[in-house]
């Protein structure tokens, strides 16, 4: 099996690298005379050239990134993405068998991740990330992709890197398609410029002279096809259009020196936001605008407080249990002046299945009078994100249910187990109850008044 040939440039045999590398002299008239011209297919050297354009475009996606990281690690990865995509795209320039050619890059990517992955400590982490494994699968299939695990987005990451890199030199090279790969480029870096504040001006110079470079050397193997032409100045062809690159890169960074830089204007999108609604509001009809109301304390949203307050009595849950008692929900750690926010914890994904059941039986007698099965329901279908509101501590969640009848195989819980969230629904699927047991906090007035005045153990320690 043969690397795919190119349709629109002709046709070729098997061994063009060898011929090309034995047809490669320093001799210019014979590297334009080459066999590999004879036989209508792409010289090496000219397919390394190609790659080479392609090869700094990608490296200038990812320069502006690495300059702005402020994390080793950021850092670290950026470099490794910068090293894959050269090392991807030697090797794709090499017409091989096809399960070599696409075997290697898939072990180089691997290589890439577990290298990523390891921090230098070996592979001992892949004994707990294949624990982690079902629970990725499950919230992948779910579409809660922003919650998987961190070695799962990194592999997810790598790989479609990988397949980007690929895939973009194959229809570049082989099929002359490059205008979709020069529009995201030019675009990508506009808007890191314009919209992210990441000075790109010098990347969008560079780029634009290595489009200029690509897009020349693909016009040859374009007049190849369209006149039927054998033999052509590949060498000549590339060292001419790489010179005329270099001279539209000089000439775009002498003139912006001339000019100088576009002084900073006022006009920022934030402010022209605020602008809008401002104005916008202003055209509102009253009853509308009497109905607008703010929040304090805690939102939902984490989004900024201090408007006026509207009252507001209708039900969020209706809590079924035996016991009347107080239900918490998880408090949110910081205050900036503006809103609360979280802590920096992370939550993970636990199966219902691994809670430890009949937690009850576990307990002595009188602890186990203060367990209490409790059932939530929402007024309202919740879409997740929320905490899990109980009374007590929660030693057991029982289930999770669904709209339509269908019930949540798992929920969100911090390292220790001691806080638990619902998961952000995908679509049109909601939640409608829950289930939980809990353990009620001590209430004997007897028991209280023989503690001591010191607070438990669990407490000091903290």
């Amino acid at each position: 099996m043969n690397h795919p040939e190119n349709q629109r440039y002709g046709k070729g045999k098997s061994g063009d690298t060898e011929l090309a590398m034995n047809g490669f002299q320093f001799n210019l008239g014979q590297m334009e005379n080459s066999h590999a011209g004879k036989q209508r297919k792409v010289p090496l050297y000219y397919r390394l050239l190609f790659s080479l354009t392609i090869m700094g475009l990608f490296i200038e996606w990812l320069l502006p990134l690495y300059r702005s990281a402020l994390l080793e690690d950021t850092s670290k990865m950026l470099q490794v993405l910068m090293v894959l995509a050269v090392v991807l795209l030697l090797w794709g320039i090499f017409q091989i068998p096809g399960w070599l050619l696409l075997s290697i890059p898939f072990l180089i990517t691997v290589s890439a991740w577990l290298y990523l992955c390891s921090g230098g400590e070996g592979i001992g982490w892949l004994g707990i990330y294949a624990d982690e494994i079902p629970n990725d699968l499950i919230l992948l299939l779910s579409g809660h992709v922003s919650q998987l695990s961190e070695i799962s987005r990194l592999l997810i990451l790598i790989v479609g890197w990988g397949l980007l890199i690929s895939s973009v030199q194959q229809l570049a090279l082989f099929r002359g398609s490059t205008v979709l790969f020069t529009a995201v480029t030019i675009i990508y870096l506009l808007v890191l410029d314009m919209g992210f504040d990441v000075n790109t001006t010098m990347d969008i110079m560079i780029s634009m002279g290595l489009i200029f470079w690509m897009h020349a050397m693909s016009g040859l193997l374009r007049l190849r096809e369209r006149e039927g032409v054998t033999t052509l100045p590949y060498a000549r062809w590339g060292g001419l259009t790489l010179a005329a690159a270099i001279v539209v890169m000089t000439t775009a960074w002498f003139g912006g020196q001339l000019l100088g830089a576009r002084p900073t204007s006022e006009l920022m999108l934030q402010s022209t936001f605020q602008k809008l609604q401002t104005w916008a509001s202003g055209h509102l009809p009253e009853d509308k605008a009497s109905n607008a109301s703010g929040t304090t304390g805690y939102s939902s949203n984490d989004g900024e407080l201090g408007a006026p307050l509207s009252r507001n009595t209708e039900p969020v849950f209706t809590a079924i249990t035996s016991e009347r008692t107080y239900w918490r929900g998880e408090s949110i750690a910081y205050y900036d002046g503006r809103r609360w926010i979280r802590g920096g914890e992370e939550f993970m994904p636990l199966n219902l299945s691994g809670i430890p059941k009949n937690s009850s039986l576990m307990l002595s007698g009188e602890t186990r009078k203060r367990t209490l099965q409790q059932r939530i329901q929402f007024a309202t279908p919740s879409s997740g994100g929320i905490p899990l509101f109980n009374a007590g501590i929660i030693t057991d969640v029982e289930s999770v249910e669904l709209l339509g009848g269908s019930k949540l195989g798992y929920v969100l819980s911090n390292i220790d187990r001691e806080s638990f969230r619902l998961p952000d629904s995908i679509g049109s699927a909601r939640i409608t109850e829950y289930s939980v047991e809990s353990l009620l906090p001590e209430n004997d007035p007897v028991l209280l008044r023989g503690l001591g005045s010191s607070d438990p153990q669990e407490i000091m320690g903290k």
